[in-house]
């Protein structure tokens, strides 16, 4: 199961933009992407399932609020 942590319920929230990031390393934890993303924007979820791509790369989603 993949690793997620959320600061708001984003369930029923309309203004909430999501990302995809690719290509994240094997050392890269969901507060990694976290901290990273909330440079551009109010992070409330980062997400980085435990399934990798095709090409065996990890991916992740990051949520922010707009």
């Amino acid at each position: 199961m993949g690793d997620r942590r959320g600061r708001e319920n984003p369930r029923g929230r309309k203004n909430l933009k999501t990302v995809f990031a690719y290509n994240i390393p094997d050392s890269m934890h969901w507060k990694g992407l976290w901290v990273i993303y909330s440079f551009y924007g109010n992070v409330v979820d980062a997400f980085i399932p435990a399934k990798r791509s095709k090409e065996g790369k990890r991916f992740g989603f990051v949520r922010f609020s707009t």
